[in-house]
């Protein structure tokens, strides 16, 4: 485990966030895959973060930094990238191969991140205050005035 610190460690009030790589293949996956390879590495457990609101943010005020990771390697990367999304494209076997691994995660995964009605669709916020369960409510209203559906 290898522990990385960001932002100023000097000032309290400032932002700060400690990333732990967990798995060091988090370096080939920024090396090549840039921004996105991160947020894969992340999505895979290859590296966590203490705070990753307050890390996204200090890559935002960092912007030249945090587009130096699309480039150089991650650029040379990209004519793989393009040939295994060609490979996977949406023919009927590709469409029945990305199907299959998408939806076939099984509730669990989705559990993580959807409300409890188990929606998958896009919610629609009224404010941005609004909970998810509230955004998903909205949207099937929206959806029941656009068809004139009544109460029964």
């Amino acid at each position: 485990e290898t522990r990385h610190r960001f932002g100023n460690t000097a000032d309290e009030a400032d932002l700060r966030a400690e990333i732990r790589v967990l798995d060091r293949s988090f370096y080939a996956d920024i090396a090549f895959g840039g921004s996105v390879g991160a947020g894969e590495a992340y999505m895979r457990g290859a590296w966590e973060c203490d705070d990753l609101v307050a890390l996204v943010c200090i890559l935002l005020r960092n912007r030249k930094a945090l587009e130096g990771l699309d480039k150089g390697a991650a650029r040379l990367a990209g004519p793989v990238k393009k040939l295994f999304h060609w490979v996977n494209r949406n023919t009927r076997e590709g469409s029945r191969r990305n199907i299959a691994a998408h939806y076939d995660l099984g509730n669990d995964f989705f559990r993580l991140w959807l409300d409890e009605s188990m929606m998958y669709s896009s919610a629609i916020f009224e404010n941005p205050f609004d909970s998810l369960e509230d955004a998903q409510r909205h949207r099937l209203d929206v959806i029941c005035g656009e068809l004139d559906l009544g109460p029964d």
